[in-house]
């Protein structure tokens, strides 16, 4: 508390001691200041971004810190962009430079698909209270059932009667049977909320009720539906429909004054300024509403006053690339289109209409067609028992012949062939124990068997070459004249994996004796959910660990006897480990640089960039003349010492500058751990 009293202190001092008047800033403090106006009219005259209610000061500054100082430069900032397909819940930002776009063209743009709620009947709801009292005077209700219009107004003229005229409320609209209510803002809801306490018990579920069928409007507006107006308020969108209220320049800090000086005097010209001003903003919610409708369903008919507005969809904004085209399979408006355009493929043209021409051709297709796999062994195996693999009883007969393959890939120095091995036996059955046996070395099933050569060349061709199975299977089919069925290629994994198991632990094991380990995760893309791929590696190993989640709790009892240096990025999943650690720098310079692009014109980040990437420069060339060799780097430990105990005393004052320092504070002399060691990476 007192560094913020003390900085805050600091800049009333500067702006004081400054001649020049403060900067204009457009804030929600200005409907109460008496210069709102004269500020209004400087902005406008200057088309400043602060124009644009809502938009926070951090927004602000990154945007100047990127040139951009204007409205009508934000607008073409704004880019189209489509929601990924495997996200369930996409999230809907409220996107500035599109508010700013819509000003600049004087058009509505509807952004993503909003949903309206379709009711009978529709009550428009205004209240009107006093929010430091905490208090409700005025409640108005407009019913439209059925094209017809009704509105209603309850009136308190103290805090008693408040519990009354809520009462009649929730009696009126309970009448209604299915209905929708529709409010703007939350004002509504949180006063419900508040006066449910209030009440009796036995209106507590009819409070409920109604607040099940209430809908802000304004969280439709804000994501969806983008008005060329500085603001999301009522009356400026009702302003640019056209809607003309009774009271034009009348706000709702008025309305305050107002109540208090009825209050005083009990004045009905008062009273009934205030019973209109609540009637127009619920006609106002009504015009808005229906124009959102209109423009959202094309079954609802639009009105006069409606008909001049512009509305793109911010979908038709996107320009397909000039010569690009999608791989696809084309839809034709018109069926014979689509035969036509299937007689036009090559093969089907080689194989129905060229043939015809002559017979060599229709020889070369013969040649072509497929045929199944010749399986000629290059070698016989003859396995016979002598005894019962049960009991161990030599009184053991011959019952019918069996015949195993083997299928197998042969490698020689030159490559590789296919390799096909018959195994021919016997099934025995053992006099003593009546066990029925096949000879032990002849594979089970009758189904043909597959090598370990085999299987490898497959695993290699997938993981290594990048390969899917799909393909994996062709290549089988055209160099070896193995035709494999999909779903046993698939299964090759699985029956490698037991194979190598042992060596699997071992690798990790010889990872945890090390001095170095590398770490990172990465999300996958599985059939139907996803997951995430831990990697543990060494200069000369690599161990890989599939996992659901990103949660890193498994990893403390998975490196408890790791006692060397842990290499890994700026995921705070790794903070918790019991190691030395360092951080990778390449992240650290990455970001950076993304964020100096983004925000050219910030000076002081811009100069904390440079003496990190200067001390960065120095040991790099140390690491490049020397090796990683800690002796080397003695002369760089008190430079970087200095450089975070500066970072951490000096006072930023742009936001990004700010970050990274907290960043550099929270990790610290992680940053440059390789420094206290031998063969360490920074990266």
């Amino acid at each position: 508390m007192a560094s913020e009293a003390r900085k805050l202190t600091e800049e009333i001092a500067v702006l004081i001691s400054n001649t020049s008047p403060p900067e204009l800033i457009l804030n929600r403090h200005c409907p109460e200041c008496e210069f709102q106006n004269r500020c209004r009219e400087k902005a406008i005259g200057k088309d400043d971004i602060s124009l644009l209610s809502g938009i926070t000061e951090t927004e602000r500054n990154s945007q100047r810190n990127k040139g951009i100082f204007t409205v009508n430069q934000l607008s073409y900032t704004f880019k189209t962009r489509r929601p990924s397909k495997r996200s369930k819940n996409p999230a809907t930002p409220h996107y500035f430079a599109l508010r700013a776009l819509a000003i600049r063209e004087n058009t509505v743009y509807i952004h993503g698909t909003p949903q309206i709620p379709k009711t009978e009947t529709q009550v428009y709801l205004d209240i009107e209270g006093l929010p430091d009292d905490e208090s409700y005077y005025l409640i108005g209700a407009l019913i439209v059932t059925g094209g017809k219009e009704s509105f209603h107004s309850f009136w308190a003229d103290d805090e008693s009667q408040e519990q009354d005229i809520f009462l009649q409320f929730v009696d009126a609209v309970c009448r209604l049977g299915d209905c929708r209510i529709l409010h703007f803002g939350e004002y509504e809801t949180v006063a419900l909320k508040r006066m449910k306490a209030r009440l009796p018990e036995s209106f507590h579920p009819k409070v409920d009720a109604i607040l099940e069928r209430a809908t802000n409007v304004l969280s439709i507006i804000r994501p969806h539906v983008y008005f060329p107006a500085y603001s999301n308020g009522l009356k400026d969108i009702g302003q640019y429909l056209g809607f003309k209220r009774t009271h034009e320049n009348v706000t709702g800090l008025q309305t305050i004054v107002w109540r208090k000086d009825w209050s005083r005097a009990k004045a009905p010209d008062i009273k009934a300024q205030l019973r209109q001003y609540n009637e127009d903003d619920c006609r106002e919610l009504k015009h808005v509403f229906e124009f959102i409708g209109s423009i959202i369903s094309s079954d609802v008919p639009i009105t006069a006053s409606h008909e001049q507005r512009s509305v793109v969809n911010t979908a038709d904004l996107r320009q397909p690339r000039s010569g690009s085209h999608k791989f696809r399979k084309i839809e034709f408006a018109v069926p014979e289109l689509d035969v036509v355009n299937r007689a036009a493929y090559f093969d089907y043209q080689r194989q129905k209409i060229f043939v015809r021409i002559g017979t060599s051709l229709k020889r070369l297709l013969k040649k072509d067609s497929p045929r199944r796999s010749h399986l000629k062994a290059n070698k016989v195996l003859q396995v016979d028992a002598k005894k019962c693999t049960s009991c161990g009883s030599r009184k053991v007969s011959q019952l019918r012949p069996v015949k195993r393959t083997l299928i197998d890939l042969k490698f020689f120095r030159g490559g590789a062939k296919k390799w096909v091995t018959e195994y021919l036996s016997w099934k025995y059955k053992c006099a003593r124990c009546g066990t029925l046996f096949i000879p032990e070395g002849v594979p089970g099933g009758r189904a043909p068997k597959y090598g370990h050569g085999l299987v490898t060349w497959c695993i290699y061709y997938n993981l290594v070459c990048g390969q899917n199975m799909l393909r994996v299977r062709r290549a089988l089919k055209d160099i070896f004249d193995l035709d494999i069925p999909q779903p046993t290629l698939f299964r090759f994994k699985s029956s490698l994996r037991e194979t190598l198991q042992p060596i699997y632990e071992k690798i990790f094991v010889h990872l945890l004796k090390g001095s170095l380990l590398h770490i990172d995760e990465t999300e996958v893309k599985l059939r139907g959910c996803s997951g995430y791929v831990w990697v543990f590696a060494s200069v000369d190993a690599v161990y890989f660990e599939y996992r659901d989640s990103r949660k890193a709790q498994f990893l403390g009892p998975r490196l408890e006897e790791f006692k060397g240096v842990l290499i890994s990025d700026f995921f705070t999943g790794y903070d918790s480990l019991k190691c030395p650690q360092q951080k990778c720098l390449i992240h650290l310079i990455r970001d950076m640089n993304e964020d100096l692009l983004a925000n050219s014109f910030d000076n002081e980040f811009k100069q904390l960039a440079q003496r990190f990437a200067h001390l960065l420069r120095k040991i790099v060339e140390t690491v490049d003349k020397y090796g990683l060799k800690r002796r080397h780097f003695r002369k760089h430990r008190n430079d970087a010492d200095r450089f975070l105990k500066s970072v951490e005393m000096t006072r930023y004052s742009s936001p990004i500058a700010t970050k990274y320092q907290e960043r550099m504070g929270k990790y610290g002399s992680r940053l440059f751990t390789f420094l206290d060691y031998d063969g360490v990476p920074w990266n």
